[in-house]
């Protein structure tokens, strides 16, 4: 086989034998012969032709080396897609006649998919696509005919290239190229095609058609070379190379460059191709091979030569510098650039990150005077946003709109990026609005951007609206956009809300990338939620997404803070198989996981494992004395140290010796330094004397300082300097000074900063004098500068000595050096005057001020009144404010609601009002602020009228209230009692969409803990908590303390768990709150246990907490605990008091151990200590409980000795002295106000009434309710109300009280006024113990026994209720109720008259009775027949007691058989249907006919 080839054409015979072979059906057309044997046969004459055989094949059969490639790159003949930078060379139609080429353009950042191509190439697309179907229907007929005759009509070259419809002839031909058939050829086509088309024209042909379908293209290409008219020119093969770059076809572009290579020539248009194909991917290196080839030819370089290399470099990746080698190469070759070129050296440095060289690139674009383009403004104002210079991105913006350039969706996204990054929200939105009036909609980048600054800036909120905009205009969300998004909502913290958006982009089948997976991940590690990182880790590895060194670093974080070093471990271990070199920081990771678990090995190995990694000597040094592993940071040392790497001024030094001081090793890096050798050991020794001084390690810096000078050096300036300022900083001034001489000893000249801590020094200790010579000094040396700092501080100090014309010589100082005196530094001084009376001096000062120009503002007056505030001075700052006024010196509001402030917090209501009232008088329209203050002080001083009336007129001005003004008035309400009207705040606090607070709930719950409704407290916390509010330690605290005061220690230690589960860490008080609950409850144990959890936790137990543990040991009757802890209290040197003895004698006391109680007694008196009110009613309380007289006269005649004998003498005197004494007694308790009176005089009512003292127990009782003691009236005797709450008292007291109270009611009845209401009330309380007794009980028994008609009501708990008129008549006619007085019996009985039963306080001798009673009979009798049996003997009691029984039972049994006989007869149907439970009335018939029916039914049965 042989080829007759025609001169200066380039013919690929290696492709026509591929088509050859591949043959299977040859098509032959005109002038073309068929061998047998397929071989291509040549024939030879003027114009050689070429016979060949074409295969209608896909270039997958011709090229089937290549078919992995080609199976799916675009079967509808779109180009694949490319980034959103590409590179497109296209022609100009114009100028390609003349066989001319363009520049390749570089796409600017953020254009979208399909905007790749060029305006030319889009124009021509919509031309080829928009012409009409008859005109393609004439062609095809016309080809038909022609085809038919085989005829063509023939022009000449030169006629072909002036023809002027050669735009429409290559349209028409593309056309018919584009509708041809799968199963139909290029060959079938044009070897018919009745119209001639020149070289060019085929260019223009290949080029179109490559843009919609590259096989044909590349068809077209084949029948072309293999014609002996049309062989491929340059520009042909240039065409196809380009073609088929776009689609990403690279082998197939090599392969024909490689078989055309041989015979290129000085041929720069396919040079330019080729590297434009390899620039699309990077490849650096084969472009720079075509390169060498392109010299090799002799080919010289042009601009569009550069400008392909500068797109492929910048796909190969760009370094700073590189943008402006290649531009100065450009003006080496004798080019310049164009606006092509420029383009697309910025968008490369955009591309890169080069920043600053895309600036540079600019700049100088702008100076040789090149027009910009829309790209070039594009691209600009796209690094100028990224650079964050947002103004000259602004500058730019304005400087294309005025230069008449329109923009596009890329220009506004560019200048919206710009504004967005630098936080810009009100411009970014401006911007939206632009972009949206010039009718270009927003897309997935501008949406992107937004969602990004709004998460950046908080405002989640509005980057969730702009998602779901973003849904609702069609464009779906990216993945980008989801990311953008998880992590705004992330790093706002509102994880849940991240969580649906990506569970939402799952649903809408958007995979998600790294980075997706890392911010949700970064999200849940950052709220704490290890377990759903765990998770989301997992997903990742399942959607076979391998995370990289950021991903892997967040998952170490995730593992070492969830404490997982099951999982922490594998990672660490994975990220080294993948030969993912660990960074340090993660290594130091690495190392703290095995430090938290206490992994010695491991984190050894790990180090030596760094050691072995090659990394640097000293950044090992850095990185293992940060994590504190001191051992390898030394020796990490020592290696740099033999690398001779060390220096004395390397930063490593200082955080090696900061580390080892830190953790107190300052022996070892003394021996440290030891190690080094001179002169590089003093010159660390001096950075360690500057660390140590800098961490107050001063004698530690004083030895080495020491030992520098031993060492013949001289301290320099910075070491003493460095001891100076920290001794000055650290408030010790005379050491400070002593450097101070030292560093004169030695000769060293200080600089302006040691003067400077020196003079401060010296005015710490109260040497101005000295201070103001040195500054003297310092001015002259370093001059005054501008600063009048130091000048004020002596000033200050002469102030503060009262040395008021040196002050104000230092202050005439500073007028002459003409020292600018900031407002700032005025009102340093200015107080120090104002709280010392200067006020001559303070207007002299003002006067100043006015003559520099600097006349006093609001500002000014402010900045005075807050510094005398804060001094605790309220009453001087009004005086100021007042001297303001009269100075004319400038107020505002401000002034008036700092004042306003200050009296709120002073709790002055008066002035208060006198400043609100005055500011609005003068016109100002206070802000919310100020009726908040106003509102928070009446609530503190309980004014509710005042507070209605301010939250009114607050209103009426449009100031809704918020939560704090809602929290003042549930306070409010609550301090004064009215409990109702704070239920109703809370409540008008929801409807209104308040959410209630932490401060809300624990004001409620304080209101319930103080009426003891635990319940509801306990329900308010829950709801609280229900509620997203979580509890503090002030919310259980107050209900722990409700629980202790009703002596339910199970709850109160159920709560407590529950706070602690919590996470709340109880405080000194809760723990004392909790042992005072167990004292009440008389849980000695559990107290001392709650003690030693106390201890546990680092709370050290407090005085008052050894006091409750041991009163909680004396009330349980355990002495010798009590005993225990009272000897560690002296053993530990607490101060002994009252308090603690108290306790211990009511222990003994307890235990009826008086002899001890008594020795105690003494002993606190033989040291000083003098009983108080509380000792007293421990003795007199426990007096009142003994059994015997003599007991008790024991412990009142202790009492005596211990300086307190009315007890004693009220129990065996008789006198009217007694009486003044007692109303001493209750006038000096008035006067105490401790509230412990109520007690003291309770139990001596308790001691007067056992002993049957009872007129003198009147006569206190009488007393303390003159005097107010117990703060209410127990009983009252009114028209219509009867009524008595005695629950407050204790069971003797209440006693007293009830007999004065049934005397009041009997004369009542005698008189018959005032009337009775129809019921009568007695409170006795339910769960109320005094002295250990309950009063509901003493009193219910006593009662019982005088046979009064009160019950137990029914409906209210603690109370018993009489009919009114039961109530006169047993007043009137009960043998009880004949002698109510109370009288003195002359001599105290020999033993107790009252006796303990069930927790009641009843007569001796009626405990019998109550016993058998109660045994026999149960609880449930009235009291007149209780009454009955009580006075009864005890034989005839028995009698009546079993007769009572056994009438019981035989009633029983009687109803039992009536009941039975009643359901018989109804299973008779004997019963008429509605004597169902009625009384039957039957007649004697009615009866003899259901006898005679019984019997019958008997007899049947």
């Amino acid at each position: 086989m042989h080829h007759s080839v025609k001169a200066g054409a380039i013919v690929d015979t290696g492709i026509m034998t591929v088509i050859t072979l591949c043959s299977a059906s040859p098509s032959v057309g005109p002038g073309v012969s068929v061998s047998e044997s397929s071989d291509i046969c040549v024939s030879s004459s003027h114009n050689p032709t070429y016979a060949f055989f074409y295969e209608r094949a896909n270039p997958a059969v011709r090229w089937p080396h290549l078919y992995a490639k080609l199976t799916h790159s675009s079967s509808h003949g779109q180009p694949q897609q490319q980034e959103q930078q590409t590179v497109v060379t296209e022609k100009d139609e114009n100028n390609g006649q003349e066989g001319g080429t363009s520049s390749p353009q570089f796409t600017p950042p953020g254009r979208r998919k399909g905007e790749e191509e060029s305006d030319r190439a889009i124009q021509e697309k919509a031309q080829l696509e928009n012409v009409g179907e008859e005109s393609c229907r004439v062609v095809q007929s016309d080809y038909q005919l022609l085809a038919g005759k085989q005829k063509r009509w023939k022009m000449s070259k030169l006629a072909l290239l002036k023809a002027t419809d050669w735009r429409e002839r290559v349209q028409r031909l593309t056309m018919a190229l584009n509708q041809l058939q799968p199963e139909q050829s290029v060959a079938d086509l044009l070897e018919g095609w009745p119209e001639q088309l020149a070289p060019t024209d085929y260019c223009f042909v290949m080029k179109r058609l490559g843009a919609v379908n590259w096989q044909r293209s590349l068809e077209l290409f084949e029948w072309l070379n293999m014609k002996h008219w049309y062989t491929p020119s340059n520009r042909m093969l240039s065409t196809i190379l380009g073609v088929l770059g776009r689609v990403n076809q690279v082998k197939l572009a090599e392969e024909l460059f490689q078989r055309a290579e041989p015979e290129l020539g000085d041929c720069v248009q396919v040079f330019n191709a080729m590297l434009g194909v390899h620039a699309r991917h990077g490849n650096w290196q084969r472009m720079q091979e075509i390169l060498r080839i392109m010299l090799l030819k002799g080919s010289e370089r042009d601009l569009v030569t550069y400008n392909t290399l500068i797109s492929g470099r910048a796909k190969a990746g760009l370094q700073p510098g590189m943008a402006m080698d290649l531009l100065g190469e450009i003006w080496k070759a004798g080019l310049r650039p164009d606006t092509v070129t420029y383009n697309t050296l910025i968008s490369a440095c955009s591309s890169n990150k080069c920043y600053e060289d895309a600036i540079k690139i600019h700049d100088e674009m702008r100076e040789q005077g090149c027009q910009a383009d829309i790209w070039t403004y594009n691209t600009i104002i796209s690094v100028y946003g990224r650079c964050g210079l947002d103004e000259s991105a602004e500058e730019t913006y304005r400087m294309m709109k005025a230069k008449g350039f329109t923009p596009d969706s890329i220009t506004f996204n560019s200048i919206l990026y710009a504004y967005a990054k630098k936080g810009r929200v009100e411009d970014v939105e401006r911007i939206l609005t632009q972009m949206n009036e010039a009718g270009r909609k927003p897309d997935e980048i501008t949406f992107n951007t937004m969602i990004h600054m709004y998460g950046k800036s908080s405002l989640t909120q509005k980057a969730l609206q702009l998602y779901e905009q973003m849904k609702l205009s069609r464009r779906y969300p990216d993945t980008i956009t989801f990311t953008v998004l998880i992590d705004g909502l992330g790093k706002a913290g509102l994880v849940k809300e991240a969580e649906r958006i990506f569970r939402e982009m799952d649903q809408a089948k958007v995979r998600p990338s790294l980075n997706t997976f890392s911010v949700m991940i970064r999200a849940y590690s950052k709220a704490g939620m290890f377990n759903e990182a765990d998770e989301t880790i997992e997903k990742m590895l399942k959607a076979g997404i391998q995370p990289d060194d950021l991903a892997s670093s967040i998952m170490l974080d995730i593992y070492l803070n969830s404490g997982q070093v099951s999982k922490a471990l594998p990672t660490y271990r994975s990220m080294q198989k993948r030969g993912l070199k660990p960074s340090i920081g993660q290594c130091v990771l690495m190392l703290r996981l095995y430090q938290k678990e206490g992994l010695v090995s491991e984190s050894e190995g790990l180090c030596e494992e760094m050691f072995n990694a090659g990394y640097e000597s000293l950044a090992l040094c850095s990185t293992f004395a940060k994590v504190g592993i001191l051992w390898a940071a030394s020796r990490a040392f020592k290696e740099a140290n033999a690398q001779d790497l060390l220096s004395a001024d390397s930063p490593v030094v200082n955080i090696l010796l900061s580390a080892y001081i830190k953790s107190q090793k300052v022996d070892e890096v003394k021996e440290l330094i030891e190690y080094l050798a001179s002169p590089l050991r003093e010159r660390i020794r001096e950075k360690l004397i500057v660390i140590l001084a800098s961490r107050e390690k001063f004698e530690e810096a004083d030895e080495e300082l020491m030992k520098l000078k031993a060492s013949g050096e001289v301290p320099t300036l910075q070491v003493i300097k460095s001891l100076i300022l920290g001794y000055e900083r650290a408030g010790i001034p005379a050491q400070a000074l002593r450097c101070w001489n030292e560093l004169e000893r030695f000769g060293v000249t200080p600089d302006s900063v040691c003067l400077k801590s020196v003079i401060l020094a010296f005015c710490r200790i109260g040497n101005p004098e000295q201070g103001n010579k040195l500054l003297q000094r310092m001015v002259a040396e370093f001059g005054a500068g501008e600063d009048a700092y130091l000048h004020l501080t002596v000033a200050r100090a002469f102030m503060h000595l009262q040395l008021w014309e040196k002050a104000q010589s230092v202050l005439e100082d500073t007028k002459n050096l003409r020292l600018v005196i900031s407002s700032k530094e005025y009102i340093s001084v200015l107080p120090a005057l104002a709280q010392s009376g200067q006020f001559y001096r303070l207007d002299s000062l003002l006067q100043r001020m006015v003559v520099e120009g600097a006349t006093p503002t609001s500002n000014f007056a402010n900045a005075i009144l807050e510094a005398l505030l804060k001094a605790g001075s309220v009453t001087e700052a009004d005086d100021a404010h007042q001297r303001f006024i009269e100075l004319e010196i400038p107020t505002d509001m401000e002034t008036d609601m700092i004042m306003l402030k200050a009296f709120a917090k002073d709790l002055n209501v008066v002035k208060a009002k006198r400043i609100y009232h005055e500011s609005r008088l003068k016109g100002y329209f206070l802000p919310v602020q100020a009726y908040k203050v106003l509102i928070g002080l009446y609530s503190k001083v309980g004014c509710p009228e005042d507070a209605e009336a301010t939250l009114k007129e607050m209103q009426e001005l449009g100031f809704q209230p918020d939560t704090f003004v809602y929290n003042a008035m549930i306070s409010l309400y609550s301090r004064v009692g009215d409990f109702h009207k704070a239920a109703q705040v809370f409540q008008g606090m929801e409807d209104v969409g308040f959410s209630p607070d932490t401060v809300t709930y624990n004001t409620l719950i304080h209101v319930y803990s103080r009426r003891l409704l635990v319940g509801e407290a306990y329900a308010l916390l829950q709801q609280m908590q229900k509620a997203g509010c979580a509890p503090d330690l002030a919310s259980y605290s107050l209900l722990l303390s409700a629980y202790g005061q009703l002596q339910m220690w199970e709850a109160a230690t159920e709560c407590f768990k529950q706070m602690q589960e919590l996470g709340i860490r109880p405080d000194e008080s809760v723990f004392n709150i909790m042992i005072d609950v167990y004292r009440r409850s008389g849980k000695p144990a559990l107290s001392e246990a709650l003690m030693f959890q106390m201890k546990e936790q680092g709370l050290q137990p407090s005085a008052t907490t050894m006091i409750m543990l041991m009163d909680s040991y004396g009330k349980s009757g355990d002495t010798e605990g009590a005993e225990a802890v009272f000897e560690e209290m002296v053993g530990a040197g607490v101060d002994i008091n009252v308090t603690q003895y108290t306790s211990l004698i009511d222990g003994y006391l307890k235990e009826r151990d008086y002899q001890a109680a008594v020795i105690k007694l003494r002993k606190m008196r033989a040291e000083g200590i003098v009983p108080n009110y509380v000792t007293w009613t421990c003795v007199i309380g426990a007096a009142s409980k003994c059994e015997e007289r003599k007991d008790a006269l024991f412990l009142l005649k202790a009492m005596q000795g211990a300086g307190f004998a009315l007890p004693l003498r009220l129990l065996t005197e008789r006198g009217s002295s007694l009486l003044a004494e007692v109303d001493d007694l209750t006038t000096a308790l008035q006067a105490c106000s401790t509230g412990s009176g109520s007690g003291l005089l309770n139990v001596l009512q308790d001691l007067l009434w056992a002993f049957e003292k009872r007129a003198s127990a009147a006569y206190v009782f009488k007393s303390a309710v003159d005097k107010n003691l117990y703060g209410r009236q127990f009983f009252r005797v009114e028209e219509v109300d009867w009524e008595a709450d005695l629950c407050k008292l204790s069971p003797g007291a209440s006693l007293v009280a009830l007999h004065l109270w049934l005397i009041e009611m009997q004369d009542a009845a005698l008189r018959g006024k005032p009337l009775s209401p129809k019921s009568v009330l007695l409170i006795v309380g339910s769960n109320k113990r005094s002295n250990h007794l309950s009063v509901n009980k003493t009193l219910k028994s006593h009662l019982w026994a005088m046979g009064s008609p009160f019950l137990v009501s029914k409906t209210r708990g603690g109370v018993l209720i009489a009919k009114g008129h039961s109530i006169r008549l047993w007043l009137k006619d009960s043998p009880k109720c004949l002698d109510l007085e109370l009288e003195d019996r002359p001599c105290p009985p020999e033993l107790n008259s009252m006796h303990v039963h069930d927790d009641a306080w009843i007569p001796r001798d009626l405990v019998p009775a109550f016993e058998q009673i109660e045994q026999s009979m149960g609880e449930t009798l009235r009291p007149k027949k209780f009454m009955r049996l009580v006075n009864l003997e005890e034989e005839k009691r028995a009698e009546v007691i079993a007769a009572d029984i056994k009438g019981r039972a035989e009633k029983i049994a009687r109803d039992k058989a009536k009941k039975a006989r009643r359901a018989n007869l109804s299973a008779l149907g004997l019963l008429p249907a509605d004597s169902k439970g009625k009384t039957l009335h039957l007649t004697p018939v009615d009866k003899v006919k259901i006898r005679g029916k019984e019997s019958t039914s008997t007899f049947k049965q």
